[in-house]
């Protein structure tokens, strides 16, 4: 479904510091594209170790860092890796080795968002104990891709499948009912400490970029958000990645929907209160497409939030007392028809009924909420 309204979100973000240099670059498009083999990845079965060419969005990207060569241990390697998707259900983790320079102007160039041409990456089978997806985000395929320099090269493409990948900038990586209200998580509180969680969430206020440096004398960047829902009107989600940070900076307060994969959720002793953190298995997934977050939008844009309103906590329900409307089954599936065409407030009823099936091991998405 799309969005109602007018809304711009859908096209190609531009970052403000971008640093880009098109003038210089080469492109892949239709007409030089021809020994480019376009692979989908659901359809790359040519048995491990084959070397193939891919199209893709950018999902997901880390930036360059160090890795200790295992055959000479005074030497470094550097890698970039991201993570590619070239269709609604299929997307890769991508390696990519070289020099520290190389690798650094790889960062510099490809970023969340970009379509490009993986040429000659090898096909790699992950490995059986889940290790490789301990620190990435976790994908649908058994396999990964990894290139290098020296045989391996990555191009921005601009061909016949271009407008279709962009569009997948808007599909979320998980099931759109897929994922934890924010009260939901306070509800939980300790309970949910370390664990990765799906948010989906509206974008309150974006906090200033604070230079941190860490203990092993390491340069990085944080950046703290306030994000809201329809149970929660404040809660903290935490950037330390200076990609993230960059696409963050574009979003509008109230304007923007988000839908976060794989956010880290803590306890945070010091505030006494659950805050998110996004990390290098988080996907971003900005103003997407879904039914779940064009209500959202609606109700952030049918509220209105005070500025000194922005202490994590949950908006809590009307006393048992005060509710006294009445419903049978039928005015409840009405309701429900309703709020799947247009957002309405919440609305609070009593229904007296006779339990005829409750079958706790299915997996249909047809309860919203119990409230006990």
């Amino acid at each position: 479904m799309a969005w109602s309204g007018q809304f711009s979100d859908f096209d190609s973000f531009t970052r403000q510091n971008d640093k880009r240099n098109t003038s210089n670059a080469r492109s892949i498009n239709a007409n030089d594209n021809k020994d480019k083999t376009n692979i989908k990845l659901e359809n790359i079965n040519l048995g491990y170790s084959s070397i193939v060419n891919v199209v893709g969005l950018i999902l997901s990207r880390e930036d360059a860092r160090s890795v200790q060569s295992r055959k000479n241990s005074s030497t470094e390697r550097f890698v970039f890796n991201f993570t590619l998707r070239d269709s609604p259900l299929f997307y890769v983790n991508v390696t990519f080795w070289g020099k520290e320079q190389n690798i650094k102007d790889l960062t510099d160039r490809f970023h969340i968002g970009d379509v490009v041409c993986l040429s000659n990456v090898q096909v790699q089978a992950k490995p059986q104990d889940g290790s490789d997806e301990k620190y990435k985000s976790a994908t649908p395929v058994p396999f990964c891709l990894s290139g290098s320099e020296n045989h391996s090269n990555i191009e921005w493409y601009n061909g016949p499948e271009s407008d279709t990948l962009l569009q997948l900038q808007h599909v979320p990586i998980k099931a759109t009912n897929d994922f934890y209200t924010l009260e939901d998580i306070q509800a939980n509180g300790q309970g949910l400490h370390g664990e990765h969680v799906n948010l989906l969430c509206v974008v309150r206020k974006v906090g200033q970029v604070k230079e941190i440096t860490t203990k092993a004398g390491r340069h990085t960047q944080r950046c703290e958000l306030r994000i809201l829902d329809e149970t929660c009107p404040s809660f903290a989600l935490v950037l330390w990645d200076k990609e993230l940070i960059d696409l963050a900076l574009t979003w509008v307060p109230y304007e923007t929907v988000i839908f976060a994969a794989d956010v880290k959720v803590t306890y945070d002793d010091f505030r006494s209160t659950m805050i998110a953190t996004a990390d290098s298995k988080t996907i971003v997934t900005v103003n997407p497409d879904t039914l779940e977050a064009q209500s959202l939008y609606q109700f952030a844009h049918s509220q209105e939030f005070q500025d000194g309103d922005e202490s994590s906590g949950s908006k809590t329900d009307p006393s048992l007392d005060s509710i006294t409307d009445v419903y049978n089954i039928s005015q409840i599936k009405q309701i429900m028809k309703d709020l799947s065409k247009q957002w309405k407030p919440t609305q609070y009823g009593i229904v007296y009924v006779f339990l005829t099936q409750f079958n706790i091991d299915t997996e249909g998405g047809g309860v919203l909420r119990f409230r006990w």
